[in-house]
């Protein structure tokens, strides 16, 4: 883990800096309160290849929390010791490789799914003769009761 431009190898140095990092994030969220003009995050680190970021929360209700990120971020919150910090951390990274699994099966799913779907869609439509008949009735039914007029002025109405 790197962070501030060192690299650490053990968990409480580790955590430690960390900690520091996230009580100055909160320091600040108390000092502005509304902290909503900062840029939300900053870097302070890297791990495990992803940028090890600490979010400064946009309300004093929200406490600080880490961030690995990537092309995404992923979400690590704090913990009340140090080499906690740096367990969270670790949690989410090594959490990535289960969340990749889950994507794929989702994906693989919902694939099927869209498969199933356009050949459904390929398929006539079982009931078009019936549909048609039904449909020449309603034309019949219509004229003989001359809804059409009434229809026909209506759409006037409608365009005036």
């Amino acid at each position: 883990m790197v962070i501030d431009g060192k690299r650490y190898i053990e968990r409480s140095a580790a955590g430690e800096v960390l900690h520091r990092c996230y009580i100055e994030a909160k320091a600040r969220t108390r000092k502005f309160g509304n902290w909503t003009s900062s840029p939300g995050e900053i870097t302070v680190g890297q791990f495990a290849g992803f940028d090890l970021e600490v979010t400064i929360p946009t309300t004093a209700d929200d406490g600080p929390c880490f961030i690995l990120k990537g092309r995404r971020g992923y979400m690590a919150h704090h913990s009340d010791s140090p080499q906690g910090m740096v367990r969270v951390v670790e949690n989410v990274a090594n959490s990535l490789e289960g969340r990749l699994a889950e994507a794929c099966d989702e994906m693989a799913r919902t694939e099927k799914r869209l498969a199933d779907i356009l050949s459904e869609l390929a398929k006539p439509f079982e009931k078009e003769e019936r549909l048609m008949q039904l449909l020449v009735r309603q034309r019949e039914i219509n004229a003989a009761l001359d809804l059409d007029k009434d229809n026909a002025g209506a759409m006037e109405a409608e365009a005036v």
